[in-house]
């Protein structure tokens, strides 16, 4: 959330860039470049820091999600309502929810940086310093700001994929154990 924030902030930023002299527009793009890399920093520490646990929490939830919602059925159907077994399903539901949901809240804040990078009116001021620090600002913002974990991006659709995989697997447990 705080990455969020910061990148709301730089869009904020650039769609005040063109308010004032030159001088101060490259005052304000080198101070908005350094807010970005700040950010961009900060979400490189942060998914170095955490990517093993995101991506055993992912992997593992589509393994476990599936074992214990079969449990919590066949506990029902003999009359017992186990709340610690739902009370699992309910964390590793979460646990692998939460960081996708804020990952692809993170993309698209990157995104709508990007977007207000090339519209921030650059084309009627022909300043060569700033084209081509826009320019770097928007190369550096061509590649995604999100979390990522060894093998992919998290986001909603990974997300989706997980429970699609736990769906799967739940539907496989049905049809052996039944």
């Amino acid at each position: 959330m705080h990455a969020c924030g910061q990148l709301e902030l730089i869009k904020k930023h650039l769609d005040e860039l063109h308010e004032g002299e030159l001088s101060e527009i490259n005052l304000k793009l080198k101070d908005i470049a350094l807010k970005l890399q700040y950010t961009y920093n900060f979400v490189e520490i942060m998914t170095s820091c955490f990517e093993l646990f995101m991506e055993g929490t992912i992997n593992l939830s589509s393994f476990m999600m599936p074992i214990t919602f079969y449990q919590l059925i066949e506990s029902t159907k003999r009359g017992a309502f186990s709340i610690e077994v739902s009370s699992f399903v309910i964390a590793s539901f979460l646990m692998s929810s939460i960081p996708s949901y804020f990952s692809d809240q993170l993309l698209e804040k990157g995104e709508d940086v990007s977007t207000a990078l090339y519209t921030c009116g650059w084309e009627r001021h022909y300043d060569k310093r700033e084209r081509s620090t826009i320019l770097l600002l928007l190369i550096r913002t061509s590649r995604p700001v999100a979390l990522r974990t060894m093998f992919r991006t998290l986001c909603l659709d990974s997300l989706t994929d997980m429970f699609q995989r736990a769906y799967a697997i739940f539907n496989l447990m049905n049809a052996v154990l039944e």
